[in-house]
């Protein structure tokens, strides 16, 4: 689930993120925002993705995803 979380993310859509959520799910943006359940987390996210352009990187992200999980099984 989480890889196909960020995978919206990085596709920047909105109502497919917001889908992840059950109807008390909470986001906490980057701002310390709180979003509650699907509709408001949608309406949270679409101007966010629609206003500002991406300029991360997301192969960096899913590197940096694959080194701690392996750290973390390392430690096991």
């Amino acid at each position: 689930m989480y890889s196909e979380l960020m995978e919206a993310w990085n596709k920047r859509d909105a109502q497919r993120m917001a889908d992840f959520f059950a109807p008390e799910g909470e986001m906490i943006g980057f701002d310390g925002s709180i979003a509650v359940g699907p509709e408001d987390i949608y309406g949270h996210l679409k101007p966010v993705f629609d206003h500002h352009p991406f300029h991360g990187r997301p192969e960096l992200v899913e590197q940096m995803r694959q080194e701690l999980s392996e750290v973390l099984q390392q430690r096991r």
